[in-house]
């Protein structure tokens, strides 16, 4: 057997090999030691370096469905050796032909909750199956700021969690038929929803755990879907107030998404009802208006109002918050995204809505009568104007559930079923009166009205009542079609006669 020593120098090494017997030389272990000592150590050369493969990655969106997988669950069991000679295109041409709700979403191969609200780690309270994950990432199509802070609140409650499924499922229903009302599927988990929290508010512990509440806002929420059960929604806010009030109050909510929600839905369910609301605004939500930016037609009318009808003059700081917001609104307006932020609603158009709302109620019977006291009707007038304008204002940043209908029907009742000495507050008759003309179908009365006000205030011209009106609060988005058509048809009238 031979034996190899080496021996180094700076620039070779020589490789000894030591045999007993010539013949072993050409023995094959010898043969082959000595190639690969030849190899690695007698022939210096570079070494062959593996070549890194780099692949574009891209996102895939099939044009099949919105929210599930390009693999249906028709093709899951599908023979394997057959599919993968197949492209993604014929994927395609079959999943075209399947149902939407015949498809698994692809979160099921994602972790539970990747992705949801503000902690994108929560799992499910729930045990999940395809159709959840299906139902919630319908929920998650909407990509408002509102809307992720209340899917961060249903993953963080088992009964808000149900409420949050039942809307989707409705919501889902109302795709194929916009009058339901209710489906099947959402009953189901509104009813598991209610059975929890009946039993959780038996609980000495949970009955007033921030959980509770989440759970109480999603029954609110999902009564405002239902759009024309306001008697729960009511019930609903009610039991929401007990168990707030239990706590101590809206400013025992830790978290602020709750905190938030909480005033959003209080305001919303307010407006809705025309009730005042059960909750004080979140001190960081208070905000002073700026007296600067009143314009002078405000404040001498302002002035005017409390002179005449002080014991009236609760309106005046609502006229004069809603001018503050109105210009904000305006110096903003041309950019379109701020038409999407929703934060600001919360922040600073519900305060203002909050305000409003806590003004006093006067009974004022349905139909109007003779010795009625004239400031008690003009303030009630106002204040409908508000709602409806804050509401015009809701509906242009696209929120839902902004009481117009509610509003614009008795403002109009009131316009255009009594008449009195509106003088001293000119600009405010003609900003109710045009305010009015926006939201109502039938507007001819009201038209009529607009034309008489204007004859007899010696105002020029349509151009010259809109810049009276701009003098309270105007914003040109929250009318744009509807105005030009309405100035048409005044403009005609004075000119013509009506």
């Amino acid at each position: 057997m031979a034996a190899i020593t080496t021996a180094t120098s700076k620039r070779f090494q020589f490789a000894f090999i030591n045999i007993t017997d010539p013949k072993d030389l050409t023995h094959a272990d010898n043969q082959r030691t000595i190639r690969r000592h030849a190899w690695d150590a007698g022939r210096p050369h570079k070494r062959r370096r593996r070549r890194n493969d780099t692949f574009n990655l891209s996102d895939f969106h099939p044009s099949a469905t919105d929210y599930a997988s390009i693999v249906p669950v028709q093709q899951v069991n599908n023979d394997h050796g057959r599919q993968k000679d197949e492209g993604p295109k014929k994927y395609l041409e079959e999943a075209e032909r399947i149902p939407p709700n015949q498809y698994l979403s692809t979160d099921c191969l994602r972790p539970l909750g990747a992705g949801r609200g503000l902690d994108p780690l929560a799992p499910f309270p729930i045990p999940s199956n395809s159709r959840i994950v299906q139902l919630i990432d319908f929920a998650q199509k909407d990509s408002g700021q509102m809307h992720i802070i209340w899917i961060s609140v249903v993953m963080s409650d088992r009964s808000a969690f149900q409420l949050s499924l039942a809307h989707s499922a409705l919501l889902m229903a109302r795709q194929d038929d916009s009058e339901i009302q209710e489906n099947d599927e959402a009953l189901k988990y509104y009813t598991n929803a209610l059975n929890s929290v009946n039993n959780r508010l038996c609980d000495p512990i949970d009955n007033t755990s921030e959980g509770i509440i989440g759970a109480i806002l999603g029954f609110c929420c999902y009564e405002c879907a239902v759009g024309k059960n306001f008697s729960g929604l009511q019930m609903h806010l009610d039991g929401l107030e007990r168990v707030v009030q239990r706590r101590g109050g809206i400013e025992t909510l830790q978290s602020p998404p709750l905190r938030i929600l909480t005033n959003w839905l209080d305001v919303t369910g307010s407006m809705l009802l025309d009730t005042h609301p059960r909750f004080s605004v979140p001190k960081e939500f208070v905000h002073v208006p700026n007296a600067t930016q009143q314009s002078p037609g405000l404040t001498a009318s302002i002035q005017a109002w409390n002179d005449r009808y002080p014991s009236f003059k609760d309106i005046s700081s609502v006229l004069v918050s809603i001018a503050s917001l109105s210009s904000e609104v305006n110096r903003a307006a041309t950019n379109p995204q701020f038409w999407r932020d929703e934060l600001f609603i919360g922040v600073r158009l519900n305060p203002v809505a909050h305000q409003l709302l806590m003004l006093p109620r006067f009974n004022l019977p349905e139909q109007i009568e003779t010795g009625l006291d004239e400031g008690l009707l003009i303030r009630e007038i106002i204040r409908l104007t508000s709602m409806v304008f804050l509401g015009l204002l809701k509906r242009q940043f696209r929120i839902q559930f902004d009481g117009i209908s509610k509003h614009g029907r008795r403002l109009a009742q009131l316009l255009t079923a009594y008449s009195f000495d509106w003088y001293s507050f000119t600009n405010l008759h003609l900003w109710a009166l045009i305010i009015s003309t926006i939201v109502e179908e039938d507007r001819g009365v009201l038209v009529a009205r607009i034309v008489d006000v204007i004859s007899n205030t010696g105002a020029a011209d349509w151009h010259d009542a809109l810049l009276m009106i701009k003098d309270i609060a105007w914003v040109d988005e929250v009318a744009t079609h509807v105005i030009y058509d309405i100035g048409s048809e005044i403009s005609f009238h004075l000119k013509n006669g009506y």
